[in-house]
């Protein structure tokens, strides 16, 4: 909604090279992860995945919070993208 909100949270799996997964601790009631799977010598695919449990009245927000989740998750797989891309590029 135009401000970024922190909460603290952990990783609670790596698999090196591969995927992490975290969850909050504190602030919101959430869990997430990224997992990279190669598809080729120079492709792969990257899922980003964010779930969030509002409680009490955040429950009404919903629709608004999964459009902005959607848009915030997009961005950082943008990002990422843009990264990779310049990357690839200084190395060629």
């Amino acid at each position: 909604g135009g401000r970024t909100l922190r909460n603290d949270g952990g990783v609670i799996a790596v698999e090196a090279g591969r995927s992490f997964s975290w969850r909050t601790t504190a602030g919101a009631d959430a869990d997430g992860s990224r997992t990279v799977a190669p598809l080729g010598d120079d492709r792969c695919r990257v899922t980003l995945s964010l779930r969030v449990r509002p409680h009490g009245v955040e429950r009404l927000l919903v629709p608004l919070y999964r459009r902005m989740l959607a848009k915030g998750l997009a961005s950082d797989a943008a990002t990422l993208c843009t990264a990779l891309e310049r990357r690839t590029a200084a190395s060629a």
